[in-house]
């Protein structure tokens, strides 16, 4: 795996109604080999911040679901982010948002395209 592996809480407002909850957020985490995994979480709380003798306790481990990481020729494509992700970078969390499904195989444009597309809409535009 790649990316940044730890998270510290952040306390944000989720669900309906809004309400206040903690969050562990893995925003840019990468799997290197195809296969099935499942994630654990191992959580620890830094305790004593305040005296002379600072130390972290080991409090619990959990597992996550399955999750199959495929090759990049039977990948589907990223679809857009959830209401979630985008309420979570409202409150603030660096997250790299989607605004719409993006296949493998989508036509990129060229500069001539997004050039021609401006003076399509812009009727002041003098390329």
């Amino acid at each position: 795996m790649t990316g940044l592996l730890t998270s510290s809480l952040h306390r944000l407002k989720a669900g309906e109604p809004l309400q206040e909850s903690g969050f562990f957020v893995f925003g840019d985490i990468s799997v290197c080999q195809m296969g099935e995994f499942k994630l654990q979480y191992n959580l620890f709380e830094l305790r004593g911040l305040r005296s002379q003798e600072p130390h972290v306790v080991f409090l619990t481990t959990l597992s996550g679901g399955i999750i199959n990481i495929t090759n990049t020729k039977s990948y589907p494509g990223l679809e857009s982010s959830t209401f979630l992700s985008r309420s979570f970078s409202d409150q603030g969390v660096r997250l790299r948002l989607r605004k719409e499904t993006r296949t493998p195989n989508a036509k990129k444009r060229s500069i001539d395209e997004v050039n021609e597309g401006e003076d399509d809409q812009d009727p002041n535009y003098r390329g």
